[in-house]
């Protein structure tokens, strides 16, 4: 069964968080275990929020909404944003076309590598759906 667990940055100082998300009055927050086994609330930019897809990338890095992956699939090598759009996970094909997961390669996430996110790397976004010869 695939692990639910989101992520967001936190508003006060921008650091990752990871844990469950939780949207209450009118504020959304991701709520973790600290170090000392402690649950811990805090608020997050609602724009960074994403869950995680349950796979990891070719270096065992977690796949969350919202990262960019650099993938090889029968021999196209392109630039892919994670989506999630209703109930499903979407990536780019090597067209730019959203397509669910489960159909989009054969070697998913094997193929993959997290080269950042739409957040921390917004230079990646203009990658997307093209070739690594195109940039």
């Amino acid at each position: 069964m695939r692990k639910i667990k989101f992520r967001g940055k936190r508003k006060d100082n921008g650091e990752w968080i990871y844990g469950y998300y939780v949207y209450t009055n009118e504020l959304h927050r991701i709520i973790y275990e600290d170090r000392e086994g402690f649950y811990v609330e805090k608020e997050v930019i609602p724009q960074t929020v994403g869950q995680y897809t349950g796979d990891k990338d070719i270096s065992r890095k977690e796949i969350y909404e919202g990262d960019i992956l650099h993938c090889l699939d029968d021999g196209a090598e392109f630039y892919s944003e994670v989506f999630f759009e209703e109930s499903t996970f979407l990536v780019c094909d090597n067209n730019g076309v959203k397509a669910p997961v489960v159909i989009y390669t054969k070697n998913w996430p094997a193929a993959c590598e997290k080269e950042g996110n739409k957040f921390d790397n917004p230079e990646l976004i203009q990658n997307v759906g093209g070739s690594k010869k195109d940039m």
